[in-house]
């Protein structure tokens, strides 16, 4: 039986060989170690990686997509955390060589790419990793398309099963009701500066205890709350479960809340209330926003769309409408939304 590569040795050989300053005739030698040592490759680079090296393997001095290196280190690498090590070194460069690696390692295991996207995302590159992929105005590809399909399901799912069928159940109460759907955006400060819970937001708290009377008060009988895991990157915390959690606190049943944990932004929350309700049959829904800003809350951004540019926002970023708004009162707006809400937009593959 052959002995295993080691992993530390294996490690002393490459950052030898990186210290050559012969890009060019060490790119081969490189890849021939890689292959011959791909059971402790994963484990070699992340030693690589300790010796501040891995930012020099991964360079584009070094990793030409034409050349061997490339696929000897797809090939050679063999877990989701190997990939994410990759990943995460090559997202800190900007040239189209680091953007058709990445694409190459997130299309090389479809099975493991769920692993890998929700490592990226927790460990924060996320933002990184789709500025990347979508350089040049590129808004869709099979990279993107493939994160898509692989991103985490925050047990969505399961949350919503018993409310969509109490929901198809009572059509005609839900219809009944001046408002089919009340709408909850989640709300994180742009500028926090670590991981920050809801019940830290007093605005996110606010929008929820009034969400919490309109149910009471029989104007609506469902609620979604929409949010994802937004600011800062890599947070934790994702503002739609987080919602979910305090509705149920202030006495919401849970087959009367609907969850959208992945929304990152204004436009894409009521996008994915939209789809909710279309695919629910349902047109008219009323929004909780505001207490966020007294000077330009929320609340205003949606209840004067034309002049908060918020109209102008969605068809810049999304391409189409999101349907009408109309304002009924400083915390509360009407939404209608329009049959484009249904297009997916792929430049944003936790959020499509």
């Amino acid at each position: 039986m052959a002995k295993s590569p080691d992993p530390q040795l294996l490690a002393d050989d490459l950052c030898e060989l990186l210290h050559n300053r012969s890009a060019t005739a060490s790119e081969r030698e490189l890849a021939v170690l890689l292959h011959a040592g791909k059971p402790a490759v994963d484990e070699a680079l992340l030693q690589v990686s300790q010796r501040g090296l891995l930012g020099q393997l991964c360079s584009e001095k070094q990793l030409s997509v034409d050349g061997v290196l490339l696929p000897a280190l797809v090939d050679s690498v063999q877990t989701p955390h190997g990939r994410f090590l990759l990943c995460s070194e090559l997202c800190q460069r900007e040239d189209i060589t680091a953007q058709e690696a990445i694409e190459r390692i997130v299309l090389s295991t479809p099975s493991e790419l769920p692993v890998l996207f929700e490592l990226l995302i927790r460990g924060g590159q996320y933002e990184r990793l789709i500025d990347l992929l979508t350089k040049n105005n590129r808004g869709d590809s099979p990279a993107l398309r493939a994160l898509a399909g692989a991103r985490p399901g925050y047990g969505m799912t399961q949350l919503n099963q018993a409310t969509i069928l109490r929901l198809l159940n009572e059509k005609e109460l839900v219809s009944s009701a001046p408002y089919e759907l009340l709408i909850v955006p989640g709300y994180t400060p742009l500028d926090v500066d670590r991981p920050t819970h809801l019940l830290e937001i007093p605005a996110a708290l606010s929008r929820l205890e009034l969400a919490a009377e309109d149910i009471k008060s029989g104007i609506v009988r469902c609620v979604l709350v929409s949010g994802g895991s937004v600011h800062p990157p890599g947070t934790p915390y994702n503002e739609a479960l987080m919602m979910r959690e305090q509705l149920l606190r202030l006495g919401v049943n849970s087959d009367q809340i609907l969850v959208d944990p992945y929304a990152r932004h204004s436009t894409t929350n009521l996008r994915n209330a939209g789809r909710m309700m279309r695919s629910l049959g349902m047109t008219r829904g009323l929004v909780v926003t505001g207490f966020d800003r007294s000077a330009f809350s929320q609340a205003f951004y949606f209840g004067h769309p034309l002049l908060s540019t918020f109209a102008l926002r969605c068809q810049t970023e999304l391409g189409y409408s999101i349907g009408e708004l109309d304002r009924v009162d400083d915390y509360h707006i009407a939404f209608y939304p329009s049959a484009d809400v249904t297009t997916p937009s792929y430049d944003d593959p936790l959020d499509v």
